[in-house]
């Protein structure tokens, strides 16, 4: 495994770099690979063991100058880890190292920590966004021009029956007419720091719950975040619930009440958003779908496929988009 061989690269790397001071015996063991990043818990005996994360691919950016930022400006968050230390490709070691605050893992239930989630983000916004990250000024727009370039090809295949081309052709169509009155939600909104996807494995409900995994962070609108979360596919596929419209008007008072605001626009722009997220994950799947479906491609395993055909089912589809189109 490429994490095994790199150990003592990393390990050589930090007896060397002066940043480092082990006033006992180093260790360093390997937690788990997430995404580009390969994460180790690093221990010395006379303090707290801190988190080592590693970019998985050498002499590129990887994103973790981005997270270093971020987390610095969050410094007296109490929902984000502490940021101790970044290199980006030092020398004599070909790839970006990120330590940071080890916080262990404890598993979110999205049922039971929902509102927990909310207070997260309510709190992260809360301190504001004084600095400098890309920026997104157009999320439903972005959406509709990745969702289309996603079908582009897949709708005709000759994959997909029927029903799937008047549900996406109907779908795309919906989308454009309907854009430039949804983006009007979103005037005059200032932009927050938002997370960028996440994985529930991003969050850590150790008390008082954190969000880590911040390299793809950018300044948009707390909507974005929010969406993702609430969308009906991702507690269908976390915990296999459905948020009633009652769970999801605590999860917006509970986020106000963080925010110290009495009421917002939040959740007139999750439901302008909702709909062109969800046009960008469907197509998304129909085109990951095409592409181990068209001839000379890997065949999926039998229970991705039983995924996939799930959440390409037209009536679950059309279920999670009822409320909002």
């Amino acid at each position: 495994m490429q994490h095994r061989t790199l150990m003592p690269e990393i390990k050589r790397y930090l007896t060397e770099n002066d940043a480092f001071r082990f006033s006992g015996t180093m260790e360093l063991v390997y937690l788990k690979t997430s995404g580009d990043f390969y994460f180790y818990l690093l221990k010395d005996l006379a303090s707290e063991p801190y988190l080592l994360k590693v970019a998985a691919k050498a002499s590129v950016d990887s994103g973790l100058g981005n997270e270093y930022k971020v987390l610095r400006y969050l410094d007296d968050c109490s929902h984000t880890p502490n940021a101790y230390h970044y290199d980006h490709v030092p020398e004599g070691f070909d790839r970006d190292v990120l330590l940071m605050e080890y916080i262990p893992d404890e598993e979110l239930d999205y049922t039971a920590d929902y509102l927990k989630v909310a207070q997260i983000f309510g709190s992260i916004i809360r301190h504001g966004a004084e600095l400098e990250l890309p920026r997104l000024d157009d999320p439903l727009g972005l959406c509709l021009i990745r969702g289309k370039d996603n079908l582009k090809d897949a709708l005709s295949s000759g994959v997909f029956q029927v029903d799937h081309l008047y549900f996406f052709d109907g779908f795309t169509e919906w989308a454009e007419e309907h854009l430039d009155r949804k983006r009007r939600t979103f005037q005059g909104v200032e932009p927050v720091i938002c997370h960028g996807p996440f994985e529930m494995e991003d969050f850590t409900m150790q008390s008082p719950g954190y969000l880590y995994n911040w390299e793809g962070a950018y300044l948009g609108d707390a909507a974005i975040d929010i969406t993702r979360f609430l969308a009906r596919t991702t507690s269908l596929m976390e915990a296999d619930v459905i948020l009633r419209a009652i769970d999801r008007e605590d999860f917006y008072f509970r986020w106000e009440t963080t925010m110290g605001l009495e009421k917002s626009s939040l959740r007139e722009r999750v439901n302008a958003y909702m709909p062109y997220y969800l046009f960008e994950l469907f197509s998304s799947l129909a085109r990951y779908y095409y592409d181990h479906a068209k001839p000379g491609a890997h065949e999926l395993e039998s229970l991705q496929y039983e995924k996939l055909q799930r959440y390409l089912d037209i009536e679950l589809m059309q279920s999670c988009l009822a409320e909002y189109i």
